[in-house]
C-alpha cells in the first residue's frame, strides 16, 4: 500500500477517532447549545492537528505534546474551571495512551526513542487502537456522575493529575524498554488500567457525594423556608382574627370622637389604628408554596438587616417548571444578593423582578454592594474564605439554567450587581 493511500485511510479513521474523543469529553462536560459552533471549530482544529502531526511528524514526544494541547483546545468549548479542563485533558491522553500501548504490545513494538523519528504504525494497528479506545470510553461512560457540574476541590483534581502522571511514566517506560518480559508487560498494563479506573471511580464517587450533600442542604433549606412561611401565614391569620374581634370597639371609639368634634384626636386614633392593622409583609403571593416560601423568607430576613426591598412578581400558579429548580435558582441568587447588599457602605437595596410571558420566565435581581469583586478567567468568584462551600452558588444556578436551555447574564457597575435569567419552559 502506498504512503498516499495509507494517509488517506488514516484521515478517515481519524474522523472516528475524533468522535471517540467527543464521547470522552461529553462524559465530563455538558455542552452549552450556545457554543455549538465553537465546539465544532475546536474538534475540527483537533482533527487537523492530530492528522498533520501523524502524517508529517513521527516523533513520539511531539505527538504526546500535540495531543494534550489538542485535548485542552477542545475543552475550551465547554464551560468549566481551568483546573478541571487541564485534569480532563491529561486523563483523556493517559486513557488513550493505554490503548496505544496495548496495541503496540500486540504488534510487537517496543524500545521506541521518544525524541527520535520513528514510524511504527500499520493500518490494522490503527483500527485496533481506535476500537480499543472506543470500548474503554464506553466503559467509562457507565459512571453516571462524571458529567456533574459540581465544583471539585483543587486538592482532589491535583491528586488526579499526579496519579495520571504516574500512569504516563509507567506507560512510557513500557514503550521505551527493550526486550520486556511478556508476562511483566501484561501485568504492568493491567495495573495501569486498574489505576486509571480507580481514578474514574473515585472521581465518580466524590462527585456523587457532593451532589447528595447539596441535595440534602437544599431539602433542609426548603423545610426551613416552609416553616417560616407557615409562621408568616399563621401570624397574618392571628392578626386578622384579632382585628375583626376589636373592630366593633374601634368603631365605637371613632364614633364618639366624631361626636366630640376633636379632629386632632380622630386623626391620631385612626393613624394608630391603621398602623396596627398593617399585616406582616408578604413579598410573594403566587400561590406556589415553594416559591412564596423562599422569597418571603429571604426578603423578610433582608429587611431585618436594613435592606430596602422592591419586588414585582407575576407568575401563574400553574407554572410548569419544576418548583425545586426555581427554589435552587432563587435561593442561591437571593443569598448572594442579601450577603452583598448587607455589606454596602451607603444605600442597601435589593430589587427582584420575576415575570412570565408566553412560556418564558424572566428573573432579574439587582442589589447594592461594596464595590469589591473577585474575578478569575472572566468569571465571578466568591470572596468568602470558605470558597469550597460558598463557591458553588452561581455554578449551581447556571447548571439549572442550562437544564431549561436558558440564558444567564451577570454584570456590575460601580456599586450595583445585576443578574438576569431567561428560562424557556
Amino acid at each position: 500500500m502506498s504512503t498516499f493511500t495509507y494517509n488517506i485511510i488514516y484521515l478517515f479513521i481519524n474522523i472516528f477517532g475524533t468522535y471517540v474523543i467527543y464521547l470522552f469529553m461529553e462524559t465530563f462536560f455538558k455542552q452549552d447549545k450556545k457554543y455549538k459552533k465553537l465546539s465544532f471549530l475546536c474538534y475540527f482544529i483537533y482533527y487537523l492537528i492530530t492528522s498533520m502531526v501523524y502524517i508529517f511528524v513521527h516523533i513520539l514526544m511531539i505527538n504526546i505534546i500535540s495531543s494534550i494541547l489538542s485535548f485542552f483546545i477542545i475543552t475550551l468549548s465547554y464551560r468549566s474551571s481551568v483546573i478541571k479542563k487541564i485534569t480532563i485533558s491529561i486523563l483523556c491522553f493517559i486513557t488513550l495512551l493505554f490503548a496505544e500501548t496495548a496495541v503496540a504490545f500486540a504488534i510487537g513494538v517496543s524500545n521506541i526513542d521518544p525524541l527520535q523519528s520513528t514510524y511504527y504504525g500499520n493500518l490494522m494497528s490503527l483500527i485496533m487502537c481506535e476500537i480499543l479506545k472506543f470500548i474503554i470510553i464506553k466503559i467509562i461512560r457507565r459512571f453516571k456522575n462524571l458529567g456533574s457540574n459540581i465544583a471539585m476541590p483543587w486538592s482532589f483534581l491535583i491528586t488526579v493529575i499526579l496519579v495520571t502522571a504516574i500512569s504516563f511514566f509507567l506507560e512510557m517506560q513500557l514503550f521505551t524498554m527493550e526486550d520486556v518480559n511478556n508476562v511483566l508487560f501484561v501485568l504492568s498494563l493491567i495495573c495501569i488500567l486498574l489505576l486509571n479506573f480507580i481514578v474514574f471511580y473515585l472521581y465518580d464517587s466524590i462527585t456523587k457525594v457532593f451532589n447528595e450533600k447539596i441535595q440534602s442542604e437544599m431539602i433542609k433549606s426548603e423545610i426551613q423556608y416552609y416553616h417560616k412561611q407557615a409562621e408568616l401565614i399563621q401570624k397574618n391569620a392571628e392578626e386578622t382574627r384579632r382585628m375583626r374581634h376589636d373592630m366593633k370597639n374601634h368603631l365605637i371609639v371613632i364614633n364618639e370622637l366624631i361626636k366630640s368634634g376633636n379632629k386632632a384626636q380622630i386623626e391620631e386614633y385612626i393613624s394608630n389604628f391603621v398602623n396596627n392593622m398593617e399585616a406582616v409583609k408578604s413579598y410573594s403571593s403566587t400561590g406556589i408554596l415553594q416559591i412564596d416560601s423562599i422569597i418571603n423568607y429571604k426578603l423578610t430576613n433582608a429587611e431585618k438587616l436594613g435592606i430596602s426591598i422592591h419586588s414585582e412578581i407575576a407568575i401563574p400558579n400553574s407554572l410548569t417548571m419544576n418548583h425545586n429548580d426555581f427554589v435552587a435558582i432563587l435561593g442561591n441568587l437571593l443569598d448572594n444578593a442579601v450577603d452583598a447588599a448587607s455589606l454596602a457602605a451607603e444605600t442597601k437595596y435589593i430589587k427582584l423582578h420575576i415575570k412570565y410571558i408566553k412560556g418564558t420566565v424572566f428573573i432579574s435581581i439587582k442589589n447594592s454592594f461594596d464595590g469589591k469583586l473577585k474575578m478569575i478567567s472572566n468569571e465571578y468568584v466568591t470572596t468568602k474564605k470558605d470558597s469550597l462551600h460558598h463557591g458553588i452558588g452561581i455554578k449551581s444556578v447556571n447548571s439549572t439554567v442550562q437544564k431549561y436551555d436558558g440564558e444567564m447574564s451577570i454584570s456590575h457597575s460601580k456599586n450595583e450587581f445585576s443578574t438576569k435569567i431567561l428560562l424557556y419552559l
